[in-house]
C-alpha cells in the first residue's frame, strides 16, 4: 500500500499516464536522445488529508529552483513584495528566497515561489523554514492552483517535476501542520498559482488558568463550608477534577449523578461514594453544587421535582465561576 508522505494515510489511485517525459527540464541531445526513455505517471490522493501527489523519486535537480529569466523583474514581484515588506514591517530584516533546499539558518521573513510543489517531503521542508525563522517569521508561499486544473481541466499540468497538486484548503492544511497561522490564501496570476502568507505559529506558554483555578476552588470550598454536609450534582470529568483539589471534602459525604452506570461506585482518586438523586431525600445535605456544563437548568428542575424539605442552598458552576443561587 502506499502513504501519503504528508500525513501517512493511504492514496487512492486516480489518474495514470503513460509514454510520460521523465523531466521537465534538461532536454536531450543528439547524443542523449539513445537514452531519453518514457515513464508512467500515476496521480493519488490521499484518503485522510486530500492531497494529491505523485508518490515517485524526485527528479535529480529538484532541490534547486529553476526560474524563467523574467521572474524576478515582474511588476507584479516589485509591488508584491513592496506590500510584504510595509504589511510586516521588514525594511532592515533578513528575507530569504527560497531557491534551494532550505537547512538550518535564520532569517526574518521567506520567499518560497512555486517550488514547494517539487519536495519528495515538503512537510519537512516547511517545517525547516519554520524553525529557521526569528521575528516576525512571516513567509509567502506559492504553489500551482490545483483548484483551476480541476477546475479548467488542465490536464497539461501533470509533469514528475511536480510530485504535489495542492488545491487552497491543502496548501492551509499543509502550511498549519508545519508550524504556520495562515493569514490568507488567494489566487494570482489569472488564477495559475494559490499565494499564501504564512506567520510561524507563537507557542503557548502560561496558559492563564491557575488565578482562576485557586478562586474557584475557593469559592466552593467556602461555599460548602458553611454546612454540616454538601454535595456535588455531576460525577464528570470536572468534578472528578475538582474534588482532588477541594480542602472541605470532610463536607461531601457522596457526589450525586442521574446516569446509572457511575451509581453505586465511588469518584476517581477521592473515593467519594456516587449514588442516585434519591440519596438526597434519605440523607439530606444542607447545600449542593451543580457541575454539568450546559445541562444545569435540567438538574434544577429535577431537584424541585424531588420537593427536598428543608430546600438545599444551590450554587452551579457556570464555565469556570461558582454562581450561588
Amino acid at each position: 500500500m502506499k502513504n501519503c508522505k504528508i500525513c501517512g494515510g493511504a492514496l487512492d489511485a486516480l489518474l495514470a499516464y503513460n509514454k510520460m517525459p521523465k523531466a521537465a527540464q534538461y532536454f536531450p541531445d543528439v547524443k542523449t536522445i539513445p537514452y531519453d526513455l518514457e515513464i508512467p505517471l500515476e496521480i493519488y490522493q490521499c484518503t485522510a488529508c486530500g492531497i494529491v501527489q505523485i508518490p515517485a523519486k524526485p527528479v535529480s535537480y529538484y532541490s534547486h529552483a529553476i526560474r524563467s529569466p523574467s521572474w524576478d523583474t515582474d511588476p507584479f514581484r516589485k509591488r508584491q513584495l513592496d506590500e510584504f515588506i510595509e504589511e510586516f514591517q521588514l525594511r532592515g530584516k533578513r528575507i530569504m528566497p527560497i531557491e534551494d533546499e532550505p537547512k538550518p539558518d535564520t532569517y526574518n521573513a521567506f520567499l518560497m515561489f512555486n517550488y514547494l510543489e517539487h519536495f519528495p517531503e515538503p512537510r519537512e521542508t516547511l517545517t525547516q523554514i519554520c524553525n529557521n525563522l526569528e521575528d516576525p517569521g512571516v513567509g509567502i508561499i506559492e504553489v500551482p492552483n490545483f483548484d483551476e486544473i480541476i477546475r479548467d481541466r488542465i490536464f497539461g499540468e501533470f509533469i514528475i517535476d511536480h510530485l504535489f497538486y495542492f488545491t487552497r484548503k491543502t496548501l492551509g492544511f499543509i502550511c498549519e501542520a508545519s508550524g504556520f497561522d495562515v493569514l490568507r490564501i488567494q489566487e494570482i496570476w489569472d488564477g495559475a498559482s494559490l499565494s499564501a502568507v504564512v506567520k510561524k505559529r507563537t507557542p503557548l506558554t502560561a496558559l492563564p488558568f491557575k488565578e482562576n483555578q485557586k478562586q474557584l476552588i475557593q469559592n466552593i470550598d467556602n461555599f460548602v463550608g458553611r454546612f454540616e454536609s454538601a454535595t456535588i450534582w455531576g460525577a464528570g470529568h470536572q468534578t472528578l477534577m475538582m474534588l482532588t483539589m477541594m480542602e472541605r471534602l470532610d463536607k461531601i459525604p457522596y457526589v450525586v449523578d442521574s446516569f446509572k452506570e457511575k451509581q453505586y461506585k465511588y469518584t476517581h482518586v477521592t473515593h467519594k461514594p456516587v449514588l442516585p438523586p434519591e440519596q438526597l431525600i434519605t440523607q439530606p445535605v444542607g447545600g449542593i453544587v451543580i457541575i454539568v456544563g450546559w445541562q444545569y437548568k435540567e438538574v434544577l428542575k429535577r431537584i424541585e421535582d424531588l420537593n427536598l424539605n428543608p430546600k438545599p442552598a444551590i450554587a452551579l458552576i457556570k464555565k469556570a465561576t461558582l454562581e450561588i443561587l
